[in-house]
């Protein structure tokens, strides 16, 4: 690929996390609440990213729950997908719904 065809990447995982986020947010509405994430290790100790969907109670299960996965992981992989290989990175996405989170507490879902 010619030089010029790079992308420059941004200053941070965080900056391209950020918007793709805000970007993917409004699209994935009503059944998706709001998208965490943070930076960590996987198991092996590679650079990883925990991304945390919090999904609306109707699209918990079922054929809902699985449109609802499979379209938010989608959409924030798109965006992601030119960085992975820069950042390194392994993703890793988990769900959980607003009751469960209700009864959980876990302040990195909120």
């Amino acid at each position: 690929m010619p030089r010029s065809k790079i992308p420059k990447p941004p200053a941070s995982l965080a900056v391209v996390m950020a918007a793709a986020v805000t970007e993917v947010l409004p699209l994935l509405a009503p059944d998706v609440v709001r998208i965490r994430w943070d930076e960590g290790v996987d198991w092996a100790g590679g650079r990883a990213l925990h991304v945390r969907v919090l999904l609306d109670d109707s699209a918990r299960s079922g054929a809902r729950l699985m449109q609802a996965a499979g379209r938010a992981q989608a959409e924030i992989d798109a965006r992601l997908g030119p960085w992975i290989p820069l950042y390194q990175l392994q993703v890793f996405y988990n769900y959980r719904s607003v009751s469960e989170q209700a009864q959980m507490k876990c302040p990195e879902w909120e």
